[in-house]
């Protein structure tokens, strides 16, 4: 089964591997509120910027439904030295583009303010950890997932942003079907994404910790504990690329193994 085109946004609390998003500050609702709907067309709430009516770029322009804007990643994706901010808007799309999208923003050399770049549809920025690549700039390990019937399809992505383009390479998939009705429960999850910090001039680790159980569902339904292990993967940054070690291959074969018999 395909995920559905949503970048970086868990399907659920549960799922979620890095840390919480913080919330936006005054100065920042003010400045995003002015760039994303227009100067007097938003109102502050406490996690964020709400804009009465959906901007004229999103998939229902005009629509009054709202637009949240609560989440931001600050750095400089596109490798110029300007300030820039990816946002997730959460609304104001169909399901097909996952409810929402990302838009990046670069701060005005001039005035303290931001000017639009781009916006994608279907591109959600939650579940996700920022790596510094140098000059190259800032680089993103992204954390996705889709629920169908009970399954949750996974998947953590290395992500980049240009200055035209939001592209996503995959690392590895995850999945979990314990709220399915099939015969064999697997559950094969990351926990936590994290960056390892290295020793002087080693290159920089992204860490995954994933849990991986199998049970058939009647010794879950007994309360039996079943298969249970936790794995530590590891990835080697090199600029803006990440590469598995040989222990890590060995172990994402095995999940996959593992994936393809709990989804069959």
């Amino acid at each position: 089964m395909a995920l559905v085109a949503s970048l970086c946004i868990a399907a659920a609390d549960d799922f979620r591997a890095t840390g919480p998003v913080p919330a936006l500050t005054e100065e920042e609702r003010e400045l995003i509120g002015k760039a994303v709907c227009g100067e007097g067309d938003y109102e502050n709430k406490d996690s964020g910027v709400r804009c009465f009516d959906c901007p004229k770029f999103t998939g229902r322009a005009g629509s009054n439904e709202g637009l949240e804007i609560s989440h931001l990643i600050r750095g400089r994706f596109t490798g110029k030295q300007t300030e820039e901010l990816l946002l997730d808007l959460d609304g104001c799309e169909a399901h097909s583009s996952s409810y929402g999208g990302a838009l990046l923003l670069v701060s005005a050399t001039d005035t303290p303010s931001y000017k639009q770049v781009y916006y994608k549809p279907g591109f959600r920025l939650n579940d996700r950890l920022k790596l510094d690549a140098g000059k190259e700039g800032n680089v993103l390990v992204c954390n996705e997932s889709d629920i169908a019937q009970g399954e949750v399809f996974g998947q953590v992505s290395l992500v980049e942003v240009s200055d035209k383009e939001i592209s996503r390479k995959r690392l590895f998939r995850w999945y979990d079907n314990r709220a399915a009705g099939g015969p064999r429960v697997v559950h094969a999850v990351p926990e936590k994404i994290e960056v390892i910090s290295p020793p002087k001039k080693e290159p920089a680790r992204v860490q995954v910790t994933l849990r991986t159980r199998e049970i058939s569902r009647a010794a879950l339904d007994k309360g039996e504990p079943g298969a249970e292990k936790v794995e530590s993967l590891l990835f080697e940054q090199k600029g803006k690329q990440l590469a598995a070690d040989k222990k890590t291959q060995q172990i994402l074969a095995r999940i996959d193994a593992l994936i393809h018999a709990g989804s069959k």
